[in-house]
């Protein structure tokens, strides 16, 4: 056996030849080693993003520090979490072809002659597939809450199949009585592209979560694709309020996921900045962790907990404009404004003292004071505004009136999801009545016609997309047209315009905005025990207007009555 290729390196070592072998082979060693060494440092970048590919995002500020106040912030740029890019595999159904929207003549797949005629509805081809046939959505006026999408599979043979695991969620569509008879109700089938999971993430590893917003992609106004996820591409959509008393430094901002059958789904930041209860997760320098509520808007928030999230519109000058104030639990900087007299500021103490009398105002400075606003610069750049709710505005849910029909005599029970601050009968902890067929209600031995409330939703304030402008001269009329679209009954009908009617602007123009039961429910969920067979909830959303605005028309549309039957009608008057 010959002995290992000699390698001549200095060595003070002396002995046998055993010896001498063996501080060769450490010798190769040594080299592979320094061999090896250098590799890894060259490809250092390429090692480490593979080290981390799927590492844990960690803090780089931990949360539970309150950092030092500066007086004027020249980088705005939070301290958020490192994020690292993660590749983005798009999903793909095999044997699926999508296609842009193609509109299609009427294929009668829901009952007609009853609550949804020919005009109520409209059909779209999306896609085909190789094995024959193709895939249908079909679009519903489903109240005055808007339209509803339902999908169906066309087969080579012909025969349709209503898809329910790609169909909207509404009260206003049974299946086993909207459907035609010749559809097949197909509870199975699904196609992961079109699918919205209840959290997303993007390249950049910004997670977002769903909301409940469904519309066309055609239907968005200046849409800007601002990030890409497995299941699409992610869209930022900025809008102005349509209130003639809007703010104008702020505007309110939508995500949404485009899917391949060319329909968005709303998604927003899963950013643990707010808790379920809108306590802000902040530490403000200088104070104890935060547990005052806020709203995550300076819009306006009415009688609920705000329209959605708002953003700065002018961002100018933004890092002279903003300074240190503070952390939140999610390791971002958070903002003041550097000062008091900057527009946003200004808007928001408006919106505090709109509708207060002196006696209940405090001055801007006492204002000003308690942290009435911070911002939040988000993942995608936008300056998130949140204003505290304790200076929230003092437009209360207009008298919600609560009608009961049980097929029989029956002891009902009625929560709202509400701050409640008037009603008849009184509230306490919830009603419980004696509720006839009539509509009679006796509680206490008192009869009452129904159940009367006002007060701060704990929900979301929907955000007004569309509705109609009306004459001066026209808004009686209309509101009696609308009211019998909407489905209640004559007394309802009456009750209704007997409030309202006398409230209405006497401004030349008014803008009439309609919201039904699935807002509703997330505004101030209502909860009947037993559980009613039907639910209709409108609420008029309302405001005098000088000139016409440009507004897109809603579709108004019934909810059935059937077995018991719970109706509720309210109303809320803009900038009063």
């Amino acid at each position: 056996m010959e002995d290992p290729i000699e390698i001549k390196v200095p060595s003070p070592m002396k002995g046998s030849g055993i010896k001498r072998k063996k501080w060769m082979l450490w010798s190769i060693v040594g080299v592979a080693v320094i061999a090896l060494g250098g590799s890894a440092y060259a490809f250092r970048g390429s090692i480490s993003d593979w080290i981390k590919k799927d590492a844990p995002v960690v803090s780089t500020t931990s949360s539970t520090e309150t950092p030092a106040a500066t007086s004027e912030v020249t980088d705005v740029t939070p301290t958020t979490p490192a994020t690292t890019s993660t590749e983005i595999v798009p999903i793909v159904d095999a044997g699926v072809t999508w296609q842009t929207p193609t509109k299609l003549a009427d294929l009668k797949l829901f009952k007609s002659g009853g609550d949804f005629e020919p005009s109520d509805v409209a059909y779209y081809q999306v896609a085909t597939f190789s094995a024959g046939g193709s895939l249908i959505v079909g679009e519903v006026a489903c109240g005055p809450g808007g339209l509803c999408y339902y999908h169906f599979k066309k087969g080579a043979d012909g025969v349709y199949n209503y898809l329910t695991k790609h169909s909207s969620d509404s009260d206003s569509l049974s299946v086993s009585k909207y459907i035609a008879t010749v559809v097949n109700i197909d509870s199975t089938t699904s196609y992961a592209s079109i699918s919205s999971p209840d959290q997303i993430a993007t390249e950049k590893n910004v997670v977002l979560k769903r909301a409940w917003t469904e519309t066309w992609y055609s239907s968005l106004v200046s849409p800007t694709k601002i990030a890409t996820t497995s299941y699409g591409e992610i869209f930022r959509v900025a809008t102005q309020p349509t209130a003639a008393t809007a703010e104008t430094s702020a505007q309110y901002i939508t995500y949404y996921l485009k899917h391949a059958d060319g329909l968005v789904i709303e998604y927003r930041l899963s950013d643990n900045l707010m808790t379920d209860d809108s306590v802000a997760l902040v530490t403000f320098t200088g104070l104890a962790k935060n547990t005052e509520k806020y709203f995550a808007s300076i819009i306006a928030s009415h009688c609920g907990s705000g329209s959605g999230v708002s953003i700065l519109s002018d961002v100018s000058n933004i890092t002279t404009r903003l300074k240190d104030a503070g952390v939140a639990d999610n390791g971002s900087r958070i903002y003041y404004f550097s000062s008091n007299d900057d527009l946003a500021l200004t808007q928001a103490y408006t919106t505090y003292s709109n509708g207060r009398d002196a006696a209940n105002t405090i001055t801007k400075e006492a204002f000003l004071a308690k942290n009435p606003v911070f911002i939040w610069k988000n993942p995608f750049s936008d300056y998130e505004t949140f204003f505290k709710q304790e200076f929230a505005p003092l437009g209360e849910c207009g008298k919600p009136v609560v009608y009961l029909y049980p097929t029989k005599t029956t002891q009902v029970s009625v929560n709202v999801g509400a701050k409640i601050t008037k009603s008849e009968p009184a509230y306490g902890k919830g009603w419980n009545v004696l509720a006839d067929p009539s509509g009679k209600l006796t509680l206490n031995n008192v009869v009452y016609p129904n159940l009367f409330w006002e007060g701060i939703g704990k929900g979301e304030y929907p955000q007004i997309s569309s509705g109609f402008v009306v004459k001066k001269a026209d808004i009686a009329n209309t509101l009696k047209a609308h009211l019998a679209k909407l489905g209640l009954n004559s007394q309802e009908s009456a009750d209704f315009m007997e409030y309202w009617l006398p409230k209405m602007p006497a401004t030349p123009y008014t803008r009439l905005s309609w919201f039904g039961t699935s807002q509703m429910d997330r505004l101030a969920p209502l909860t009947v025990s037993p559980k009613p067979d039907s639910v209709i909830r409108i609420f008029l959303d309302f405001e005098g207007l000088n000139a016409p605005i440009s507004l897109p028309e809603q579709k108004l549309k019934s909810i059935e009555r059937k077995g018991f039957t719970v109706v509720e009608w309210g109303g809320l008057l803009r900038g009063n």
